[in-house]
């Protein structure tokens, strides 16, 4: 794999280094590096099959790489990597029914077969599987549960994956119009953004960039969910 890009503190340390380096764009991963984000940052990991994800604040991923030569004999290719905590989002560059990111975590393996998901691995270790996209196998203690788009599971370390429910309906905007603020060079603006309440919701992540990405954020926040307003 490599890193695509990343901000502020992204640091990787190679297998049986002492010292972690900081990283750099297009810093080469090989099998058994190890990759960690601080606080505020966040880093971009390409795979060798265009699968890519996006490692989010505090977060500790290991590259093991292709799952061995009997998935490629099966021209099944599964790249395989362990998110030891925090949150990674992303998936596979495709859907296709020969490719899937295997994922391990202290407390499940999860195959993805998805573009877009998110495993985060909490500090008790449990496990938090939302696909927003095709499709996963959550497995735990010999259990297996399938989750379908717009589904998610949790498993708590030691134990079996929870039934899949239904992930939360996405946050809809309140504000009318496009909401773009013409700003003149050198100059300031303000603008406010407001959101419609989502039913259950406790928090909100609100994440403002200066691209699609989101390789640049201005702002990263989460809030209670009796704050509806940026």
């Amino acid at each position: 794999a490599r890193i695509g890009w990343l901000r502020r503190d992204v640091r990787a340390r190679a297998p049986y280094a002492v010292d972690w380096r900081r990283a750099k764009p297009e810093m080469g991963l090989w099998r058994l590096y190890k990759v960690t984000t601080g606080s505020a940052s966040a880093a971009g990991i390409r795979f060798e099959d265009a699968s890519k994800l996006r490692m989010r604040e505090n977060a500790l991923l290991v590259i093991y790489g292709p799952a061995g030569k009997q998935a490629k004999a099966r021209r099944q290719i599964k790249t395989q990597l362990k998110v030891e905590e925090g949150t990674v989002v992303g998936g596979l560059a495709r859907l296709d029914a020969a490719r899937s990111l295997k994922v391990k975590t202290p407390s499940a393996e999860i195959e993805l077969r998805s573009r877009q998901s998110q495993i985060e691995v909490d500090k008790r270790k449990t496990s938090i599987v939302s696909v927003h996209d095709g499709d996963a196998d959550v497995s735990a203690k010999g259990a297996k549960v399938a989750v379908k788009s717009g589904y998610g599971t949790r498993v708590l370390r030691g134990q079996k994956p929870a039934p899949p429910r239904p992930l939360p309906q996405a946050p809809r905007w309140a504000t009318r119009g496009a909401g773009l603020v013409p700003l003149p060079a050198g100059q300031k603006a303000r603008f406010e953004a407001r959101w419609a309440s989502v039913k259950g919701a406790r928090r909100y992540r609100v994440e403002v960039a200066k691209d699609k990405a989101f390789r640049f954020p201005v702002v990263v926040a989460v809030v209670g969910a009796g704050v509806r307003r940026l």
